[in-house]
């Protein structure tokens, strides 16, 4: 009899500041916003959240309810799966080709360009071919079989965006080293320097540390604001969140 289980696969989006973490290991977290009107934490013993259902009143569920789609009670079942499924990443890319019929795609994060397992089994195998267009292809378009990163979830959470640890932070790939990809460095004030100019006490010019960036969770919060600050997911808002753990398929850990 045949035992074997289906593994459910969703796509998930994410930009090259994102995904070039992804390919080097830092990024191993993600938060999304939960996209309901109204919702917060619930009052009833028992239960864990509430939401605004269309006839105004407000419904009690669990955890459960909402990660472990798909659920009748709760509309905003987390959208990305539960532990166990898996997410392809759709990033920007564009066609690229080695003969005249283009056969491989170009990544924006990286400018990595390889033939899609559709036709080759050698995964990951360079071409040197000539690009087809300058043209980038949003990531919304990207088709399944030209995604090349496969993300397991391992564990899923509800939380406010602002109850991030410091090290969820480091997770989400705000590492405190020196700058390694944009993504990482994204501060108003000091623009990834880690420092900023200032006047001293003698007038004279002197580089302080940036106290907008110091810390793990302070360069989370300006990769957030980055993408949500106009709008009602800002970080002043603290939004309720998925926050998403994975690991990449094919990784011993």
């Amino acid at each position: 009899m045949n035992t074997a289980t289906t593994v459910t696969e969703r796509p998930i989006l994410m930009n090259a500041d994102m995904v070039r973490p992804v390919l080097a290991g830092r990024k191993r977290q993600t938060r999304r916003p939960i996209l309901l009107d109204e919702f917060q934490q619930s009052t009833t013993d028992g239960y864990d959240f509430a939401f605004r259902d269309s006839n105004g009143g407000w419904n009690d569920v669990r955890l459960t309810d909402m990660l472990n789609p798909p659920s009748k009670k709760f509309p905003g079942a987390c959208p990305f799966g539960k532990v166990g499924d898996r997410l392809w990443v759709r990033e920007t890319w564009k066609p690229h080709c080695d003969d005249e019929i283009w056969t491989c795609v170009k990544y924006r994060a990286d400018g990595v360009c390889i033939k899609p397992t559709r036709w080759t089994d050698d995964e990951g195998a360079w071409c040197e071919g000539q690009e087809v267009t300058t043209q980038w292809r949003p990531s919304i378009h990207m088709p399944r079989w030209a995604s090349r990163i496969t993300l397991e979830i391992t564990d899923v959470r509800v939380q406010r965006v602002q109850d991030i640890s410091e090290e969820d932070a480091k997770a989400e790939g705000c590492i405190m080293e020196q700058p390694v990809d944009p993504g990482t460095w994204v501060c108003p004030k000091c623009n990834g320097e880690g420092v900023h100019g200032a006047v001293g006490e003698n007038l004279g010019y002197m580089e302080v540390d940036c106290v907008q960036c110091d810390t793990p969770i302070k360069r989370f919060r300006n990769i957030w604001d980055s993408i949500y600050a106009n709008g009602p997911f800002a970080w002043d808002a603290s939004p309720w969140v998925w926050a998403l753990t994975f690991k990449r398929v094919g990784e011993d850990k």
